[in-house]
Formats: C-alpha cells, structure tokens, sequence
C-alpha cells in the first residue's frame, strides 16, 4: 500500500502518457499523500470508450476521455486536507496528460484497515516489524 488504479476511457494510450500518468501520481503520492516512492504501485488499465457513458452520452462522443483513478491507502495515514489536495491535484495532473472530461472522471480515496491488508505475503504489522529491524541494523 499505496496502490493506486486508473481504468481510462480511451481507445489508445500511448507510451509516453503511461510513463508521464506514472511518474506523475508517484509524484503525488510522495509529495501531497506522504508515502514513500519505492512502495507506490499504480496500475494503469483501458477502457472502451464506446462503453463508458455519463448522461447517456459515451465517452466516445465526447471530446476528451474519462478516467477512474481508486487510490488505496492505510487508514488513518492521510489527512481530509491531503485527501482534497491530492484529489484536486490529481485531477489538474489528468487534465494536463491526457485531456479529461471533468464530468466523467472520478477519483476515490479508500482507506483500508491495516489489519486487512499485506503486500509480499506479509500483514502489515509483520512488514512494520520487519522495516524496523532493517533500520536498526542500518543503524
């Protein structure tokens, strides 16, 4: 955790806006939500335009795309303040890259409880303890 996941409403999407839509919500996540870089994991997945609609009108008919950004985080780790800031900063961020439609786009903040969730086939309180032995033995 932080794992953040974007379905785009968008026929085609080049490289260049991966790696841009990549570095940055990183970026965000470390500046604005506080979490380290190295454990940031965002996951980046199309979607038919043609399938996607809002109002009865497809994205597709539309002249910019549609994105649903899910951020998922520890709970308790961020502020409402950082949650606002990271939402709107997010979505300049998608505007500037791929050119959004502000109706059709949407980001959610899910906050999981530590006891429910692990990454490397460790609970988070066992990688917690096992991040603090590793700084002591740096230290």
């Amino acid at each position: 955790m932080p794992f953040v996941s974007l379905m785009i409403a968008k026929s085609d999407l080049p490289e260049n806006q991966t790696k841009d839509l990549i570095e940055a919500i990183t970026r965000l996540m470390t500046e604005v939500m506080n979490k380290r870089p190295e454990r940031v994991t965002v996951q980046i997945s199309t979607a038919d335009p043609q399938k996607w609609a809002v109002g009865r009108k497809t994205v597709a008919d539309m002249d910019r795309c549609a994105v649903r950004m899910q951020i998922e985080v520890t709970e308790g780790t961020n502020t409402l303040c950082e949650k606002e800031d990271m939402v709107a900063q997010a979505t300049k961020a998608l505007d500037d890259i791929l050119g959004i439609e502000l109706e059709a786009t949407y980001i959610v903040i899910s906050e999981v409880p530590g006891v429910s969730w692990g990454k490397g086939g460790l609970m988070l309180a066992d990688r917690t303890k096992a991040d603090r032995e590793e700084a002591r033995r740096k230290a």
